[in-house]
């Protein structure tokens, strides 16, 4: 209800709506509403009348002449109880339809009926049209169109002319709502009030549901319409169809368009619909192509200014409100998780920026249809996209109480209320610059006349079109794992022309010799199916393309050609594989280790079968792994006095700070090793300058990274050092 203290309204336009005699108005034009003496609204007789409504029951035992029936072979229409019972039989290219007289709109056509089954080879519609004759072809419509098989689906349609060119009709299927089916007993209702046709489903005139509405390719609303029902076989119907049909009625309506200027007080009674298209209480089921999703359909958000959606189901899903000028290019895209492990209830409120919107939820999971699921859309003319509610402390929820990323990894704050945060560290890879591959932190691998060659500020794996032609690539260091920190492998790479059979492409963090990976982790293409895979002791563990579980949902549809971004971010638990900075796939080990070692190399492959005689290339551009951490942690350290044979300081990788020399005697030989026994050594120190014991202590400093293991020798009983390491 509204108040007016002050009021300037500009308002209606007749148009061709209304006789012209009575004013000069045209189409569209706006004039001044008019009041009496005493501040009376001066209004015409005609906004109020009903002329042209009409409502048919059906009653007695033959339809009212008032109808025009068309029957053809082997159909009939009969009427009793009330109940107009219309049978198509199952004479192949028959039609039977009744049809009547329609004023000029604006209009509501509602038809209460029970669609008995749907077959193919079957139309029914129900609505209006141009043309009284079923034989002939309306060039002007708007209908309520059933075809094929399935009882939840309707087709809504309109046309504006005879042209049939391929902009001419607008065909929208829809599903019906609130699990309804077409042999129910329901209302489908269509308005046209000559500017919009407007869909609706329902039990009653009280709950009826918009599932359509168009506003462009409506027919012309100048002109008389036939409104009804046909049925029309097609060549051969399996069975015959009966429409049952209660009650068809007609109601002209009056749509008032005013505007104007308003001052003083003003009270709004805003009304907000729930959608019936973006809202579902239909579980999430298996898709072919897109694994267990939603998606709606694109629905108008002019004259709101908000879109606010609440999910409730039993799986982690993410919820996206897309948003578009054109229904077409969903320009827009607002992502939310839902977890329902941890969270109460969820419901958001997005700003309404775009001419249309949907939403869709997707199963994060991708494992299981749902047991239960709760989701309503709601379009609000008036709201601020602010938090549900405030803080205990009453203030805006806008503080960081736990943010996660697109990996569902949970920022982290100390107890002293510091946010903890890391840099990348490069651990192993380099650019490719000239055309040498630079052995200091390449080795390089070919059989069969594969080449491996470098140029361009790239290296190209080729396997030159011969059988067995095998080329791999790998880093001569190793990216050293610390407990607590993650690794993060990224590179860019080409395979364009690839996706062929026998051959293989591997690339990733992986150990092993060519075509015999024994740990790590690595993109594959093997044949033409993309997959993912974990090594540990040389038994693979894949995951190919359509059992996916990230972003991309169960397929990943396309890689596209030229350069691209893989990415593999691993912990001695989680594995997450990306593509092009989304999501593929992620693992958790749970029940054992996904590998049996966390310090691996960079390593690349492409490996032809004896059957493989196509020339293939990898071109890979950049090729790293970086820790998620700093360089060094806390290191430990080891004193030795006297001499001592191939004493171990650690098993496995670590880094070498630094030598302290406490004592020595000259000639005596200190000898550091990567390994566990002594062998491939680190530094050979033989200090003999001076005189024995001067500038003592002091340190040599190393800071380099050991990956087999540390151990070391001394050769002389006075000799004291001290090595620190981690």
């Amino acid at each position: 209800m509204s108040l007016f203290k002050t009021i300037d309204v500009r308002g209606v336009s007749t148009g061709q709506f209304y006789p012209t005699y009575l004013d000069n108005l045209i189409l569209d034009e706006k004039s001044y509403l008019r009041t009496d003496k005493v501040g009376n609204l001066i209004t015409r007789g005609a906004v109020l009348t009903d002329e042209g409504s009409s409502y048919e029951p059906f009653a007695g035992t033959t339809i009212s002449g008032d109808w025009v029936t068309h029957i053809g072979t082997g159909t009939s229409i009969s009427v009793a109880d009330s109940m107009c019972t219309i049978v198509s039989g199952t004479t192949a290219g028959e039609k039977v339809s009744i049809d009547i007289h329609l004023d000029y709109p604006p209009f509501i056509c509602t038809y209460t009926l029970v669609l008995s089954q749907r077959i193919e080879n079957q139309d029914v519609y129900i609505g209006f049209g141009d043309n009284s004759d079923p034989t002939a072809s309306d060039t002007m419509f708007a209908r309520f169109h059933f075809y094929g098989t399935d009882n939840t689906l309707v087709s809504c349609e309109t046309q504006s002319s005879i042209d049939t060119n391929s902009s001419e009709g607008k065909n929208t299927q829809k599903m019906l709502p609130q699990g309804f089916t077409t042999d129910q007993q329901l209302q489908y209702r269509i308005t046209h009030d000559g500017k919009t046709v407007r869909f609706y489903i329902g039990l009653t005139n009280d709950s009826l549901n918009l599932i359509s509405s168009h506003s462009i390719q409506i027919p012309n609303p100048y002109i008389m319409m036939y409104h009804g029902l046909l049925i029309h076989n097609g060549t051969t119907p399996t069975s015959s169809t009966t429409i049952s049909v209660d009650s068809i009625a007609v109601n002209n309506f009056n749509k008032v368009d005013i505007v104007g200027d308003v001052t003083g007080n003003v009270s709004i009674d805003q009304k907000a619909i729930p959608s019936v298209v973006n809202s579902s209480i239909i579980n999430l089921a298996k898709s072919p192509d897109s694994g267990y999703i939603f998606v709606g359909e694109p629905e108008t958000t002019l004259n709101c200014n908000a879109i606010q959606v609440s999910l409730k189901t039993d799986q982690n899903c993410t919820v996206y409100v897309d948003q578009s000028s054109d229904a077409i290019n969903w320009d827009i895209v607002d992502s939310y998780s839902y977890k329902y492990q941890n969270s109460i209830s969820f419901g958001i409120t997005v700003q309404a920026v775009s001419s249309y919107y949907r939403v869709r939820v997707e199963n994060m999971s991708s494992l299981a249809a749902t047991l239960f699921f709760r989701l309503q859309s709601v379009l609000c003319p008036v709201v601020e996209s602010l938090p549900r509610s405030l803080s205990s402390e009453g203030h805006l929820k806008v503080g960081v109480y736990e943010i996660e990323d697109m990996y569902n990894n949970v920022v982290k704050i100390t107890t002293m209320g510091e946010l903890r945060t890391i840099s990348a560290t490069r651990l192993i890879g380099t650019s490719f610059s000239g055309t040498t591959i630079d052995s200091n932190f390449w080795t390089a691998a070919v059989a069969n006349s594969g080449t491996v060659t470098q140029t361009g500020g790239e290296i190209t794996l080729r396997t030159n079109g011969v059988a067995n032609g095998s080329t791999g690539l790998q880093s001569t260091r190793f990216a050293r794992y610390m407990s607590g920190c993650s690794n993060y492998f990224r590179a860019i790479l080409d395979f364009s022309g690839a996706l062929i059979n026998n051959n293989t492409k591997r690339w990733g963090i992986f150990t092993g010799t060519l075509n015999t990976p024994v740990d790590g982790a690595a993109f594959e293409m093997i044949n033409t199916v993309f997959s993912i895979v974990t090594f540990k002791g040389g038994m693979p563990t894949r995951v190919v393309n359509g059992q996916f579980n990230g972003e991309y949902g169960l397929i990943l549809n396309n890689i596209s050609s030229g350069a691209q971004t893989f990415e593999i971010i691993y912990t001695n638990k989680i594995i997450f594989f990306m593509y092009n900075n989304q999501l593929i796939h992620k693992v958790t080990a749970t029940a054992a280790t996904w590998t049996n070692t966390l310090n691996l190399p960079l390593r690349a492959e492409n490996v032809n079968t004896s059957s493989g005689t196509t020339d293939t290339s990898l071109k890979i551009r950049a090729y790293t792994v970086s820790r998620y951490g700093d360089q060094e942690t806390s290191p430990i350290w080891k004193n030795q006095v006297g001499a001592v044979t191939a004493s171990v300081l650690k098993y496995g990788a670590g880094r070498l700070h630094k030598i302290l020399i406490n004592k020595w005697v000259n000639g005596s030989v200190i000898t550091l090793y990567d390994a566990i026994t002594a062998t491939n050594p680190i530094a050979i120190v033989t200090p003999t300058s001076g005189s024995e014991g001067s500038l003592i202590p002091f340190s040599m400093d190393y800071n380099l990274d050991f990956y087999t293991g540390l151990c070391f020798t001394t050769a002389n009983s006075s000799t004291n050092i001290t090595v620190v390491y981690e």
